[in-house]
């Protein structure tokens, strides 16, 4: 069975419309030839921490990888179907080096046809369990509570029974989160779209891999053997190791603008429903923002005069990119409220500059005796255009909390940040820290890199909580392992954070690469010599999120590094630069070394019992931890304020402790004392 949850995740088609004049290498333009695998393979092992070479097991792995790659969820294909071809023997290991040096690929050909047998099986078997419309109505009703919790993670399944299970298990997951989002008394009438919203979704999903259009016309054979390259190149790179990937055109630019956090286009969020492809929100400072013409809840029938009804949504996507012009014209429905029937409205844009500053810092406060806490949340770290960077955000952040009342201390949350630009993780350690090393990368040649922060200032030096859970992912983890081993702030969060302590190269940020990827460069570690690899940051204080209980984090991935670590660098011997470089250092840099702090580690301790108190008190946070336990059939609604943050108001609790606390621990040195001094 699937997570509920992860199904309608993956069938969620929230998507940004983006630029309005792509490059070749963003559209399918660049063809892919089999004999180019080698010679991109080569670029991977040119830079790799490990590997160096193609070898049998590497080839070994794609082909599994091969079939994670369209099965995600495990619902297309039979375990027996996978080993025929990834239960090789050794001397068919070597036989697979053999083919690949000769340029030969035809297994991988091999295994898109049996992906293509088991999309026209799942394709039979819907239209089967479409015939009942009313019984998959009433099943998916009664789905959330007695199957949606159940996973079934990696498994295969194991006869076609079981198979078929979870491919109506997938419809009625569709089917009730439809439920939720359709009035009561339009539902009989689109039952039937939110069905046939489901097989479109599928089937444009499927046709990439039977290699036909959205018409059913096929691919040319170059179309065709480009889609079979990329394919193949991206499960020979998720073979070197977790994080090393191949990315096409397309994907690239998607990823330069979440990290760039900017982009050419309208400035639209776009949704595809029962009721037609609908703009879900409009993005701050956007041409459809400013132009005032477009609101929320509008439907799209038309882009540049052009009906697009029956189109799929990529279709629609792409029509309203565009090639070229640098207006669209859109043809909008809109149901006005207290009429009967909408309004067709016509529309022209100017696409220009979208900056997102949506989900890059959010900053609040909570007021104490005689000043605040600010609450500060970095969602990433990034950095584009115009100098906008999350270092830069954090420290305007950090002076406007100061300009509302004596900034008494700080929770940092970087619960839901997955990572970024490393020098940006070095910049934003370096606002709590004077100088210091913050960062050692070790390379494949054993050459060691060191990361410092050099300005001799720390923005802030009062107490700090970073708030952490299991989804806080590389340069978050950082940030959290930097100030923890310098002493300058509390962690609070799961018991560890997701545990990716590796470095990779990329080519995304080059729009002029000939090729697109990010492949594992070596290991990084912090100034006390410690890796994040595998083991993650270890919370000091344990406040549980809502992936507490989840099986999250790289000990999870397919072949992940092994952790190790390095000698620490708290002196700092200026061991990488030269002597000329060096005397500047010594000079400037060595006397405003950051000291390693003691005061939060000494009333840990305290700090620790007040926070498990004040949980086992606190009744909604039972009921918080009861609801993200396995087999819970509660929900955020047993809440009493379903909307309340429980983490934040846990840290803001524990920094006020900090605050109330440090005056006395300064004062006292001797233990004895220490342990006795407790805040209620």
């Amino acid at each position: 069975m699937i997570l509920f949850k992860r199904i309608i995740s993956s069938l969620s088609l929230l998507l940004l419309v983006l630029c309005f004049n792509l490059s070749a290498k963003e559209h399918f333009d660049d063809q892919r030839k089999f004999q180019e695998i080698p010679e991109v393979m080569e670029e991977f092992f040119d830079y790799h921490v490990d590997h160096r070479q193609m070898t049998p097991d590497i080839l070994k792995r794609s082909l599994s990888i091969y079939f994670k790659q369209f099965d995600v969820s495990h619902e297309y294909l039979l375990d027996k179907e996978i080993r025929q071809f990834t239960d090789l023997s050794d001397l068919m290991s070597r036989e697979l080096g053999t083919h690949y040096h000769e340029g030969d690929f035809s297994i991988y050909e091999d295994m898109s046809l049996t992906i293509k047998k088991a999309i026209f099986r799942s394709r039979e078997w819907r239209a089967e369990m479409q015939e009942d419309m009313e019984q998959l109505y009433v099943d998916a009703r009664v789905f959330r509570d007695t199957l949606g919790d159940q996973e079934h993670e990696d498994s295969w399944a194991m006869t076609s029974q079981e198979l078929k299970q979870r491919q109506r298990e997938s419809m009625l997951a569709f089917i009730a989160d439809q439920i939720e989002q359709v009035p009561d008394n339009e539902l009989d009438k689109k039952k039937r779209k939110i069905v046939d919203l489901f097989e479109r979704r599928m089937q444009e999903k499927e046709n990439r891999y039977l290699f036909v259009n959205d018409e059913g016309l096929g691919y040319t054979s170059e179309k065709r053997e480009h889609y079979l390259v990329v394919r193949i190149l991206k499960s020979l790179a998720k073979s070197l190791d977790s994080h090393s990937s191949y990315f096409s055109g397309q994907e690239a630019y998607d990823m330069r603008v979440q990290l760039e956090k900017g982009f050419q286009g309208i400035g639209v969020i776009l949704q595809e429903s029962v009721d037609g492809v609908v703009i879900t929100r409009l993005i701050k400072g956007g041409p459809a923002e400013k132009s005032g013409l477009i609101k929320e809840k509008d439907v799209i029938v038309a882009v540049d005069g052009e009906k697009i009804t029956g189109y799929s949504f990529q279709k629609v996507l792409d029509l309203i990119r565009g090639k070229g012009s640098s207006y669209v014209n859109l043809g909008l429905k809109r149901h006005e409220e207290g009429s009967d029937a909408p309004s067709l409205i016509a529309v022209q844009l100017e696409r220009g500059k979208v900056v997102l500053d949506e989900k890059r810092v959010d900053v609040d406060y909570d007021e104490v005796e005689g000043g605040i806490v600010g609450k500060i949340t970095l969602y990433s770290f990034y950095e584009g255009e115009d100098g906008l960077s999350s270092e830069k955000d954090i420290r305007k952040a950090i002076e406007d909390l100061k300009k509302l009342g004596d900034l008494k201390g700080i929770v940092l949350d970087l619960r839901d940040n997955m990572g970024g630009f490393l020098m940006q993780a070095v910049k934003v350690s370096g606002l709590f820290i004077t100088s210091g090393v913050v960062v050692m990368a070790k390379y494949a040649d054993g050459d060691v890199r060191y990361f410092r922060d050099i300005d001799g200032h720390a923005y802030f030096d009062g107490p700090v909580v970073v708030m952490t859970s299991k989804a806080s992912a590389s340069a978050a983890e950082i940030v959290a392992q930097s100030l923890q081993d310098f002493g300058t702030a509390v962690i609070a969060g799961d018991g560890q954070t997701y545990g990716k302590g590796s470095i990779q190269h990329q080519t995304v940020t080059n729009k002029d690469s000939e090729n697109f990827f990010k492949v594992t460069v070596g290991r990084y570690y912090t100034v006390s010599g410690r890796s994040t690899q595998i083991t993650g940051v270890e919370s000091d204080i344990i406040v549980p999120t809502r992936y507490h209980e989840r099986e999250i984090g790289e000990r999870t991935l397919d072949y992940p590094l092994p952790n190790d670590s390095m000698t620490a660098s708290y002196e700092d011997a200026l061991m990488d630069l030269d002597w000329d470089s060096k005397r500047w250092y010594l000079k400037y840099y060595i006397p405003s070394l950051q000291k390693k702090g003691e005061t939060w580690d000494k009333m840990l301790s305290v700090l620790r019992e007040n926070s498990q108190e004040r949980i086992a008190e606190n009744q909604d946070y039972q009921t918080f931890l009861e609801i993200i336990s396995e087999g819970s059939t509660l929900d955020s609604s047993s809440l009493a304020d379903p909307d309340q943050d429980l983490q934040m108001a846990e840290a803001v609790h524990i920094l006020t402790d900090m605050i109330e606390l440090e005056p006395a621990f300064n004062r006292y040195a001797n233990d004895t004392v220490v342990e006795s001094i407790n805040v209620k």
